[in-house]
């Protein structure tokens, strides 16, 4: 007999109710696990009102900033600045129109990217505007691995990449040094794309000097043998070393370490039978073989 009961008025006999199921019930377990989920979602959700709501007020509050400072970081290399932090302020005030006192969103910070990332002492700028109400430059400079005298007097870097760099004052650094009749005018592309120009590479030594200084610099026979390198008339690299009254013929930069090769095998045969200072010169421009020039 069912424990459940309705009244009515109508004589229509009374269909039996039906006793509901009991709904299971959760462990405490799965209770506390589902808990658990919505706290997180709901604190997910109020972290990212908030943060998109700060963003939109740190946007707003920039805008309405105005510069006060302009703040330049130099990287160095070795201890060394080849461009100074007044050249680099030059740049960003730009005709003497300073961006102090400007509103932020008036600054045009790309053209002030591109005026600085174009100086040759330049590899990397990194320019940018923070909430509080500076212009912050950041500089990443070239890094030279040679210099070259032109005839003339005239002298500039090369630097690892392949780009030519000015000669600024207290940058002056232990580098191959290239010397003699040079007269190569200074480019702005790397060597390594000026390169590709079959006439341009018939007519200039840059690109010789440029893979003769990666090879000195990686061959540590080399880095102690080399002086500095003479250029002659006839367009020949002529190492003159630090130790010994020689001179050393490279010719071109071709097969550079085929080259030194042989001059090592020549240095450890000679220095057990001759004395290096009997040899007025060494060249090695010759395929498979070393020629001396007695004195």
């Amino acid at each position: 007999m069912s424990n459940h009961f309705r009244n009515t008025a109508s004589d229509e006999p009374l269909e039996p109710l039906q006793t509901p199921e009991e709904a299971p019930v959760a462990s405490p377990k799965k209770k506390k696990k589902r808990w658990k989920k919505l706290v997180i979602n709901g604190l997910a959700v109020l972290f990212g009102g908030a943060l998109i709501t700060l963003l939109a007020f740190a946007g707003k509050e920039q805008s309405a900033e105005s510069c006060w400072k302009v703040e330049v970081e130099i990287e160095p290399i070795d201890g060394k600045f080849f461009i100074a932090q007044g050249d680099i302020l030059a740049l960003v005030n730009a005709k003497n129109d300073s961006v102090v006192g400007k509103k932020i969103k008036s600054i045009p910070i790309q053209k002030i990217h591109d005026r600085i990332a174009a100086n040759p002492c330049v590899s990397a700028a990194d320019v940018f505007t923070t909430v509080d109400g500076r212009v912050v430059v950041k500089i990443k400079q070239r890094e030279p691995i040679a210099r070259v005298f032109n005839a003339d007097g005239s002298s500039f870097y090369i630097d690892k990449s392949g780009f030519m760099m000015p000669v600024t004052a207290g940058s002056a650094m232990k580098l191959p040094v290239f010397v003699g009749e040079i007269n190569e005018p200074v480019i702005q592309q790397s060597l390594l794309e000026k390169k590709e120009n079959a006439s341009w590479a018939r007519k200039s030594l840059l690109d010789d000097m440029y893979y003769l200084t990666l090879h000195i610099n990686e061959s540590e026979f080399a880095k102690a043998l080399v002086d500095h390198i003479y250029v002659d008339g006839s367009r020949n690299l002529i190492l003159i070393p630090r130790v010994g009254d020689h001179k050393i013929y490279l010719g071109n930069a071709n097969q550079l370490e085929e080259k030194f090769k042989k001059l090592q095998t020549f240095y450890a045969s000679a220095l057990n039978t001759h004395d290096l200072n009997a040899f007025h010169s060494i060249h090695l421009e010759y395929r498979g073989q070393v020629v001396c020039e007695r004195k």
